[in-house]
């Protein structure tokens, strides 16, 4: 078998462009502009409108209710229906999109209380609306903690047919973002 011979000319420039390349490729599969992956999801995307609260704005109402100014906030009821007038008063920055305009305190035909969320504890309230087909499902969680003194604040809004299922309220909530709170 004869010994094939390599000029050292070419081991060098081997050595040189064969870690070229290497790293070249490399670059170019983390880099990969022509491709993003997209997270791979079988849920359905999520049909709950989601309120975001600053953390220095929980901590002001947790200081009103605890000087007695904003009781209400400690009670969910309450605080959901503090919620609601205060939208109605234009004052909130509660958004029930324009084709639901009459959706406000006055036209508040019931309230009910469907209890916690067996998922993560969350309160859930139905309200439903005099003049409407449609009703709005209400979620509240005391963010700040679970202690009777620490306040409620509504986390999101979901607007379905009033014949749906209550079983789909709650688990049609997809804790993957979590609360929304900033400047934490």
């Amino acid at each position: 078998m004869r010994h094939m011979h390599v000029s050292s000319k070419t081991k060098k420039f081997l050595f040189i462009i064969i870690p070229v390349i290497a790293i070249f490729s490399v670059a170019l599969l983390l880099w990969r502009p022509w491709y993003t992956p997209k997270p791979y999801s079988s849920l359905p995307p999520d049909p709950w409108a989601r309120l975001q609260y600053a953390h220095s704005e929980l901590q002001e109402s947790q200081k009103l209710a605890d000087s007695g100014k904003r009781a209400d906030l400690l009670d969910p009821r309450k605080t959901l229906s503090s919620f609601i007038a205060t939208d109605a008063s234009g004052e909130g920055s509660f958004d029930l999109r324009p084709q639901f305009s009459n959706l406000n305190i006055t036209h508040v035909q019931s309230i009910q209380d469907y209890g916690k969320d067996p998922k993560n504890g969350d309160r859930l309230f139905l309200v439903t609306f005099s003049e409407q087909t449609n009703v709005v499902v209400f979620r509240l969680r005391q963010l700040l903690g679970t202690e009777p003194t620490k306040i409620w604040s509504v986390l999101g809004y979901l607007i379905t047919s009033s014949s749906s299922s209550r079983a789909s309220y709650s688990t049609s909530w997809q804790e993957s973002d979590g609360p929304f709170i900033s400047g934490l």
